[in-house]
């Protein structure tokens, strides 16, 4: 069931989701100087920061023909017993990064790379509105220095709404073992892998065009500008 609800979301929802974001994809430079998509193999680690709510949806149409699970916050399978079935089904793991369940959450998530199976996370946690990327919580340090996977980072730019443009950077994958000892990595280890991480998509914003980046503040402040006429009307 589940393989079947991947397919078909993804077979219906890639021609809407690239018309109704007019998706950009920026990839990454192979050695020859020629933009590629990186290759998924399995067990591969997809971290992106978060801007909308249908992030998972839209990074899965990247990534068409591979299965990607992803964590989402506990809330949105309590909302009813079919959102439950859904979010399941679709491969997303239930956190709420707090407690117990938080635990539970990173426990699930190191299993899914042990089973070389492809997982996608968003290290901020809570979706900005703002176009600018929020500090990241640890549990992303944490699951990747547990499993040293290739990680495949994503800055993930642009407003939501009807056909306003997104533009996705995909960075050149690595692994952490390439930089850090894992062995017992915690405390302030964790702290600097986290920093590392969020470095490593945050420096991806650099090949985004200017024109893009000025056509996106201008968009930014009328979005602003209209929310405040609101408010007043009110």
């Amino acid at each position: 069931m589940k393989k079947f609800v991947l397919w078909f979301i993804k077979m219906t929802g890639f021609p809407l989701v690239w018309i109704y974001y007019k998706m950009r994809v920026i990839y990454p430079l192979n050695e020859k100087g020629k933009r590629r998509k990186p290759r998924i193999k399995g067990g591969n680690l997809i971290l992106s920061n978060h801007v909308r709510q249908y992030d998972p949806v839209i990074i899965s149409t990247i990534f068409l023909l591979k299965g990607i699970w992803f964590l989402a916050a506990k809330d949105m399978f309590e909302k009813s017993k079919f959102n439950n079935w859904f979010f399941r089904n679709m491969g997303m793991i239930p956190t709420d990064r707090t407690g117990t369940n938080a635990l539970s959450g990173m426990k699930e998530s190191i299993r899914v790379l042990k089973k070389n199976h492809n997982l996608g996370i968003f290290p901020d946690g809570t979706i900005s509105l703002s176009g600018e990327m929020k500090p990241f919580i640890p549990g992303a340090a944490v699951i990747a220095s547990r499993t040293d996977p290739e990680i495949i980072p994503i800055f993930n730019f642009g407003l939501h709404g009807w056909f306003r443009r997104i533009t996705f950077v995909i960075g050149k994958p690595f692994r952490l073992s390439d930089h850090f000892d894992l062995k017992n990595a915690k405390g302030e280890v964790i702290e600097e892998i986290n920093n590392f991480l969020f470095e490593r998509i945050a420096e991806l914003k650099q090949q985004i065009p200017e024109k893009v980046l000025e056509k996106d503040r201008i968009a930014r402040e009328k979005h602003q500008a209209k929310l405040e006429r609101k408010k007043v009307n009110k």
